[in-house]
């Protein structure tokens, strides 16, 4: 899932992070993990979701699992009063930040089915849509993909409509430079596109390419985010903005107002942090395991063939967090563990 402050009607003004969420409890009634889940609370640092994504094979969820998921969240969006463009709600002393806008990702192997998820997506007041290109069958030039975009943004014609590029899962090629040449005029909706890929020169490409569109471009690879900064990038899009965000948003701070040293001292520790964890053998199951770590909240295991995290890998997670001052010893949350490794 996917999050983000900025009127998605228009162009974005301001970089933001973006969360990526896969949230779900085994035996969950309705409600679960999502509505207990804030995105704004310590760690974290993010404004809108996007769901269900790629972290946990969202487009396998079926359609009817993923109409409900949306529908969980977009409650969350509507349960909670509004301070400072902030969605807010106060209990006992505690105030906690919920969120501004909702993405729904629509992507699917079945077009018809893309169509119907982008249908009921509109129908529930989402504030945008993204779409993964179909990958069993794979589009084989720019030209069909596009016709494959169009006719699922057209089941939400009043909806702004992202691209979600990521061709190490899908297996579809086409650079997302080319794409971009003249897609309004055939998307209208077209809003921008998150680019989870490691060619830069693609994404700069994308961005030098389209200065006068005002796209959104959102990085979706958190260890390179500031080189995607320096290229442009408006915003982002990750998964370890759930554990990680405030260091993100540190080294966001430092970016802005032109403290690149900083910034790229906060850049090295996240890498040190990713590349700890991918050592040891980092995925989904690893990432609700984090994330319960931190939170507090059972995100319950992934579903099969992906294997939860071992209670090794936490342990040494935890040990890892700590070592970087990411988070204090109280930060950490007594979360149900077993759930998740």
């Amino acid at each position: 899932m996917f999050i983000q402050a900025p009127a998605f009607g228009g162009p974005l003004k301001k970089r933001e992070l973006h969360l990526c969420l896969t949230l779900w409890e085994r035996g969950a009634t309705r409600g679960g993990a999502g509505r207990r889940y804030s995105p704004k609370a310590p760690g974290r640092g993010g404004h809108v979701v996007r769901g269900p994504g790629d972290k946990e094979r969202g487009w396998e969820h079926g359609a009817e699992r993923r109409r409900w998921t949306s529908g969980v969240w977009r409650n969350q969006l509507l349960s909670h009063w509004s301070v400072c463009g902030l969605s807010c709600r106060r209990t006992g002393s505690e105030e906690y930040l919920w969120l501004d806008q909702i993405v729904i990702h629509v992507g699917a192997l079945s077009l018809k089915e893309s169509q119907e998820l982008a249908q009921h997506a509109a129908k529930i007041g989402a504030d945008g849509i993204a779409v993964i290109a179909p990958f069993f069958l794979q589009p084989w030039n720019k030209d069909v993909l596009i016709n494959f975009l169009k006719e699922v943004a057209a089941a939400a014609p009043a909806l702004p409509f992202y691209y979600y590029h990521i061709p190490a899962l899908t297996g579809v090629k086409i650079r997302a430079e080319e794409l971009l040449d003249g897609i309004q005029d055939k998307i209208p909706t077209f809003q921008g596109l998150k680019f989870s890929d490691t060619d830069l020169l693609d994404f700069g490409q994308c961005v030098d390419q389209n200065r006068q569109q005002q796209f959104a471009f959102l990085f979706g690879v958190d260890e390179q985010l500031l080189s995607a900064l320096v290229m442009g990038a408006t915003g982002a899009v990750g998964s370890t903005y759930n554990y990680l965000g405030k260091k993100t948003n540190q080294m966001l701070e430092a970016f802005e107002r032109k403290d690149f040293s900083s910034a790229l001292n906060h850049q090295f520790c996240i890498q040190r942090f990713i590349n700890f964890v991918v050592k040891l053998g980092f995925g989904v199951s690893q990432t609700k395991a984090i994330m319960t770590l931190v939170s507090g909240i059972p995100m319950g295991p992934p579903r099969l063939p992906l294997q939860k995290a071992s209670r090794e890998f936490t342990d040494n997670a935890e040990a890892k967090l700590k070592s970087l001052d990411f988070l204090s010893f109280t930060d950490l949350k007594d979360g149900n563990l077993e759930a998740c490794s």
